[in-house]
């Protein structure tokens, strides 16, 4: 197993070194821990911000110190399959070489997140056991089985709640409906996560008559490169074994801290939809990089390195936010700053008021 810790050197990033081969010493696991420092070799494995860990060319986390209880997920799921000890130390079990445990999985809804993710494991290479995918709409269900010909599909969601992995991918307005229909077929050694915000555990558990083996995920959309941001909260009823395995199937998408279940909803807003707030500027600049006679090509990569530049500015310049906005003294839409801002307050501050109430 490879593990690549990046940093320029400041205190977070000999840290974050410090945590990582503290826990591969904890699980006496054979790994070769390296420290990365060169930008250029940084911006090739896609770091954003620093520090950044990475296991086996999959980067798990940017921008923090990891927690020891997240990098041992990672290391988990990178070997392929985990058992938990009540002390929280994480054993290998090696079952099916790269397999999430032997626990089928179902997901309640086959929308875009189910694709995302779906197309974030095969692109680790995650191999898994049986999913089930169920969705109402057959539309839905023909695409996701041309793309992943291995999954089941079909239009009965009590078939997917009765795997040992349940994902419920609806939005929240479909959640009193649809809990109630798979109410009877969720098994009772079974592990219900969430995936939507609004929705909180002690909610979801009443509707499903006091089911308590319950998580919460809210994913977004760079899992599909193994580069997400999945903010994850588990119920203090599932055992070290449940938490493992739903770990060890979420890191292989990129970062997965455990937080507070009344956060989520902040990273709802954040993390989940913040790439929609920029997406469209930077294909734009891609546009006009291209009207300006760069290719599209170069245009990409412009961009692309520019914002993993300044991302990663943000994170280890040691700089506070003025002090990083004044590092380029010429700012051509600065007029339209005071705007933008109040639709990001105005806008997004409804918009988590509504998520939380």
């Amino acid at each position: 197993m490879k593990i690549v810790v990046y940093g320029p050197g400041c205190a977070r990033c000999h840290e974050t070194e410090r945590v990582v081969r503290h826990v591969v010493e904890q699980l006496g696991i054979p790994a070769d821990v390296q420290k990365v420092s060169d930008h250029q070799a940084m911006a090739t494995a896609g770091v954003l911000a620093t520090p950044a860990v990475s296991v086996d060319g999959v980067l798990k986390l940017s921008g923090r110190i990891p927690k020891s209880e997240e990098v041992h997920g990672w290391l988990a799921a990178a070997r392929g399959g985990v058992s938990v000890s009540e002390c929280g130390r994480i054993h290998t079990a090696r079952t099916k070489e790269g397999a999430v445990a032997e626990t089928t999985i179902g997901f309640v809804g086959g929308g875009r997140v189910v694709r995302i993710l779906l197309a974030g494991w095969k692109r680790a290479s995650r191999s898994l056991p049986q999913v089930v995918v169920s969705d109402t709409d057959a539309g839905t269900r023909e695409r996701l089985k041309a793309e992943f010909p291995s999954i089941v599909i079909t239009p009965d969601n009590r078939e997917a709640a009765r795997q040992g992995l349940v994902l419920f991918a609806l939005h929240p307005p479909a959640f009193t409906a649809v809990l109630g229909e798979i109410k009877a077929s969720l098994r009772a050694d079974a592990v219900l996560v969430s995936l939507a915000p609004k929705w909180t555990m002690a909610a979801i558990g009443g509707v499903l008559g006091g089911f308590t083996r319950l998580a919460r995920v809210i994913p977004n959309a760079p899992s599909i490169v193994n580069k997400g941001y999945n903010p994850l909260s588990l119920s203090e009823h599932l055992a070290p074994a449940d938490r493992a395995q739903v770990l060890s199937l979420f890191t292989p998408l990129g970062a997965c801290p455990q937080v507070p279940e009344d956060t989520l909803e902040a990273y709802a807003i954040v993390s989940a939809m913040g790439p929609t707030y920029l997406w469209y500027q930077l294909y734009q600049l891609i546009d006009l990089g291209c009207e300006f006679g760069l290719t599209r090509e170069a245009a990409t990569e412009a961009v692309v390195s520019m914002m993993d530049g300044a991302a990663s500015t943000i994170a280890g310049a040691g700089l506070a936010p003025e002090g990083v906005m004044d590092l380029i003294p010429v700012k051509p839409l600065a007029s339209m700053e005071p705007t933008v801002k109040d639709a990001y307050a105005s806008t997004l501050g409804a918009l988590h008021k509504k998520l939380k109430a």
